[in-house]
């Protein structure tokens, strides 16, 4: 790698196409590899697992935070005229549920058109575009005549949604072009909250019937929600407290009451992807505000731009599972500031040393620190 780790050289035929299941006939998704990275010690020692054996880096008494959210069907591909396409990526709704952020390539072409056809029942009102020119408003406009039933509310459209967009992937994934497939291999076997344009991805590798091996072994498997935001799909500079890149996020009292628990009694917080470590950090820092301030937290959406980058001290989690990240992503500076900067520069040079596959669809990690 070169000296600037964080812009190291990430070779095309890398970065995974189609997930494991998919590239090599498998049926199952654990069936990827796993890097184990064990940081126990003074030294780091690097194990090549399959992801099938998680087991043997899991302990009885651990706890297991994935997070549940639901990628969204959320991408259009809309005519500008005979000879020009145009891709908007609706982002996240603002006031109502059917006002929403969005990004889309035109960007300025797209808003001078002021209403754009979206599909066969929806169009979209462009109502603003943000000062730094990222990203618009626009307020969904349903033609009911195409319709069967009304959408008079957030989970109606999410539904309708399913049948007029696409799914969403990255752009190093053949070029953002999704097929029907992508609507199941882009997607955790546990989502169950609608409202991410992009998959916490470190989570694809389990199976159902991997996770009642986990809770038969005795791990406490629990979830919380991030709706992930538009990272994977733009090139920005990323500024904490930067309303563009917050994402809404949830930790229910009793996971947090039960994670606490069984840290007190020794046990690991494992979280599974950079949301779920950004969810529990984030609930760390606001509960202890809250507590400064005699504020009572709830079980309900709560917002997060924290960015986690070396000397960031992790309050909850001990030892995480991940992917292989983007040269340059906010998520390399996560996992460096988690295990140390030479020890991720080790690991991911192991990785493209020895055929793992990088980015959403690829392989996974296992970075244990206790």
């Amino acid at each position: 790698m070169k000296d600037n780790f964080y812009n190291y050289e990430l070779p095309k035929e890398k970065i995974a196409q189609h997930p494991i299941s998919v590239s090599s006939d498998l049926k199952t998704r654990d069936g990827s590899k796993l890097l184990w990275a064990d940081k126990k010690s003074s030294v780091l020692h690097i194990k090549d697992l399959y992801f099938k054996d998680i087991l043997q880096v899991l302990r009885s008494n651990d706890v297991l935070v994935l997070n549940n959210t639901k990628v969204i069907n959320a991408r259009f591909v809309v005519n500008l005229s005979k000879n020009e396409e145009a891709e908007i990526l609706l982002i996240k709704p603002t006031t109502d549920f059917l006002t929403w952020q969005l990004i889309g390539k035109p960007l300025k072409k797209i808003f001078k058109l002021g209403k754009v056809k979206l599909s066969n029942a929806l169009s979209i009102n462009l109502i603003e575009k943000s000062e730094d020119s990222r990203y618009l408003v626009g307020k969904l406009e349903i033609d009911e005549s195409k319709i069967l039933q009304p959408i008079d509310s957030y989970d109606a459209l999410i539904n309708l949604l399913k049948e007029e967009a696409i799914t969403p992937i990255p752009p190093y994934i053949r070029h953002g072009n999704s097929t029907k497939q992508d609507q199941i291999n882009y997607q955790t076997v546990y989502a169950t909250d609608s409202g991410s344009v992009a998959a916490p991805t470190a989570g694809l590798h389990f199976t159902k019937e991997l996770l009642d091996e986990i809770r038969d072994f005795g791990v406490t498997v629990s979830y919380v929600t991030l709706h992930v935001g538009p990272a994977s799909f733009i090139q920005a500079d990323y500024k904490e407290g930067d309303s563009f890149f917050s994402e809404s996020y949830k930790v229910q009292e009793q996971v947090w009451s039960d994670i606490l628990k069984r840290k007190s009694e020794g046990g690991r917080i494992i979280a599974v992807g950079t949301t779920t470590v950004r969810s529990l950090e984030s609930f760390a820092i606001l509960k202890d505000e809250n507590f400064k301030h005699n504020i009572e937290n709830n079980d309900e959406f709560h917002m997060t731009s924290l960015y986690i980058s070396p000397g960031f001290d992790f309050k909850i989690v001990d030892c995480m599972f991940t992917n292989f990240h983007q040269p340059g992503s906010t998520h390399l500076s996560l996992v460096s500031a988690f295990i140390g900067r030479s020890e991720i520069e080790q690991v991911y040079n192991h990785a493209l040393a020895n055929d793992y596959r990088f980015l959403s669809y690829g392989d996974s990690s296992f970075l244990e620190l206790k």
